[in-house]
């Protein structure tokens, strides 16, 4: 007779305890629903404008510059770098800059001869 009044009392506070459990996972099951739901519809779209990249400037990197021009190296130990605008393809035919190792303009014009 015992077992059953024990089984009794512990009856009670089981079922209240076993429905916070499901609530609990019902609560963990919609959120990770609605979360889904904004990575796949909200988050895109901000992060389509937050990688929108603008136009690139007219001006290159120094980087691209070297990568893209004519190294020369003189007899006293220096590098020249010749830029051709061409190169670029902004439109601008002929022009020609010639840059030292330290990006410092040394000369802009028209190249002549090709």
């Amino acid at each position: 007779m015992p077992n059953k009044l024990l089984i009794r009392y512990l009856a009670k506070p089981a079922e209240i305890l076993t429905a916070l459990v499901i609530l609990l996972l019902l609560v963990f099951i919609v959120q990770m629903i609605a979360l889904g739901i904004e990575e796949v519809l909200i988050v895109p779209t901000q992060r389509e404008q937050a990688t929108d990249i603008p136009n690139k400037p007219k001006e290159l990197t120094t980087q691209e510059k070297i990568s893209r021009s004519q190294k020369e190296f003189l007899p006293d130990g220096t590098i020249h770098f010749l830029y051709s605008a061409n190169d670029a393809d902004d439109g601008t035919k002929n022009a020609t800059e010639i840059f030292d190792a330290n990006s410092n303009l040394i000369w802009k014009g028209v190249k002549f001869n090709d």
